[in-house]
């Protein structure tokens, strides 16, 4: 309600509320309003009267209403008092967010899409899961802070520098993650220019040797039937060939014209671990635990086996079963997938390949 000063000036009321879930100060210029304790005070007829709001620690101002309505979010608001004015300051409490983000990069700094991230609560539930972009970043945006384990999985690769747990807290609301991933043993298989002694601890789709090879630098591909003694051969340019398929636990000798990989990640590992060994020699694969002993992984064979014979980059290595029968060549210490091998035996056996 307005007053007179004297005779002729009136006098007008400004009243000022604040709302909202948080806290804050609305002081005046020219002085008067402190909005905390103050919250209404005349002034003359048409002062121009500035209102500035403060929120405390922890809190945001939302914006004004009332009178003050047309200053939006604005901190300070300009009003002429020509009338009674009563306006509304808004607070609201800050929530504390919080943040995990990272990139998934492959060791050469290539981004790797598709990597699903899983969030789980100190409990073990599931609270989010989401995928990392093209570009191979992602972000998990989260109101709580405390203890979060991660995983990360992206089929035929393996990441390098895994996080298992991350803390949050308003110390730290914010982490952020540089991931690198490798292939996966075996989601590549690599062949070198020239002879490959290999095997195929998984299968694809399609077993065919036109399919596995027919659009790579393969010259040939030999194969040896364990049982019949007799060798078979694949050539990507000849329409009759006796090897047309490949087969797990066998061994094969591929002739690379250039350096080429197989992606191999979608392929499916055999179920049947047992292959058949013949007497005199066997070409093989193993695709049993990937680097066991020699030792371990022939002592269901008992003293069936005679000897080994391994081959890579040109080198040959080799096992007796015989310890004193000394050999001069390197050790044959291990098995491993992916490579083939030459086993020699006294009689036939079933070998099961754990």
């Amino acid at each position: 309600m307005s007053k007179l000063v004297g005779s002729l000036s009136p006098v007008y009321t400004v009243s000022l509320t604040k709302s909202g879930t948080g806290s804050g100060t609305v002081t005046s210029n020219p002085s008067g309003i402190s909005c905390g304790l103050d919250c209404s005070e005349p002034y003359p007829f048409n002062t121009s009267l500035t209102l500035t709001a403060v929120p405390d620690s922890g809190s945001i101002f939302s914006g004004w209403a009332g009178d003050c309505s047309s200053c939006g979010s604005d901190t300070t608001c300009e009003i002429s008092m020509t009338s009674d004015k009563t306006c509304i300051a808004t607070f609201t409490l800050q929530t504390q967010t919080y943040e995990i983000s990272g990139v998934a990069k492959d060791p050469d700094g290539s981004p790797i899409g598709g990597v699903v991230v899983r969030l789980y609560d100190e409990g073990g539930s599931l609270v989010k899961e989401v995928t990392t972009s093209g570009d191979g970043s992602f972000s998990i945006s989260l109101t709580q802070g405390g203890f979060y384990p991660i995983t990360f999985e992206k089929e035929g690769y393996t990441l390098l520098n895994p996080p298992q747990v991350i803390y949050l807290s308003t110390d730290q609301p914010k982490v952020s993650l540089n991931l690198i991933f490798s292939p996966s043993p075996y989601a590549f298989m690599s062949f070198k220019k020239g002879w490959n002694f290999i095997s195929f601890p998984k299968l694809p789709p399609d077993t065919s040797l036109s399919y596995i090879f027919g659009n790579k630098p393969v010259k040939i591909v030999w194969s040896y039937d364990n049982e019949t003694k007799r060798w078979k051969r694949w050539r990507p340019d000849l329409s009759f060939n006796t090897l047309s398929a490949i087969e797990p636990k066998k061994g094969y000798w591929v002739y690379a014209d250039e350096p080429f990989q197989i992606e191999t990640k979608d392929w499916i590992e055999p179920q049947d671990k047992t292959i058949t060994l013949y007497p005199n020699w066997n070409l093989i694969g193993w695709i049993g635990d990937d680097g066991k002993s020699v030792d371990e992984a022939l002592s269901s064979l008992g003293d069936k086996w005679i000897i080994i014979w391994g081959w890579e980059d040109g080198i040959w290595k080799a096992r007796h079963r015989d310890p004193d029968v000394l050999l001069d060549v390197e050790p044959l210490n291990i098995l491993n997938h992916g490579k083939a091998y030459w086993i020699k035996m006294t009689n036939e056996a079933m070998w099961g390949q754990e």
